[in-house]
This record gives structure tokens, C-alpha cells and sequence, in this order.
């Protein structure tokens, strides 16, 4: 059985601006090295106030994927910069592969 989703574009108005046009000096701007640099360090400063998870310790697990992940309020701000850690390293190795892979 197919479905086919029905938008209502009666009533969407269109125009010939691009709504993210301020948004592309954010992204010039954003740079991925300095942000992990910034989280390590935070990282750091966290581990030397005995701040420390099992979880973020070992090679085979995921803060983004924990399930404990922001509900102890100890280990919520740890918590927090393993898993923006993950997502720009996820980020900068599928930049790689896409780049190898889809030249311009």
C-alpha cells in the first residue's frame, strides 16, 4: 500500500529571499578544531575536579547513545561535552569521507 503525504501549500507564502542567508557567516565562522580544543580543555578542568564516567572512559561506548546520559546531576555537565565532542569529531570524519568520496 503506498502513502502520499498531502501538505496544505495553499496558504505558504513565497518569496525570493533566502531565509538562511544570515546564517552562512555563522557557519564561515564555526570552527570545528577551536570548539573540541574548547571542549577538551573543559573536559580537563572537569577530570581535575574528580569528575569522571566510566562510560566516557572507555573506547567501545557512546555518550550520545548512554542512557543514563544527563540524568545524574554530577556527571550532567560531563555528560554534555562528551557528547558535543562526538558529534564534531562524527562531524569532521564524515566531512572526510564525503570529501574523498564526492569530489567537487
Amino acid at each position: 500500500m503506498a502513502v502520499k503525504a498531502r501538505w496544505p501549500t495553499g496558504q505558504v507564502q513565497r518569496t525570493d529571499t533566502d531565509p538562511f542567508a544570515d546564517m552562512e557567516g555563522a557557519a564561515a565562522e564555526w570552527d570545528p578544531l577551536a570548539q573540541l580544543t574548547k571542549l577538551i580543555d573543559e573536559e580537563t578542568a572537569l577530570m581535575n575536579r574528580g569528575v569522571t564516567c566510566a562510560v566516557r572512559e572507555r573506547e567501545d561506548t557512546s555518550c550520545c547513545a548512554c542512557p543514563k546520559r544527563g540524568t545524574i546531576p554530577d556527571l550532567k555537565r560531563l555528560c554534555d561535552v562528551g557528547a558535543r565532542q562526538e558529534r564534531i569529531v562524527t562531524e569532521l570524519a564524515c566531512k572526510r569521507i564525503f570529501d574523498a568520496e564526492m569530489p567537487r
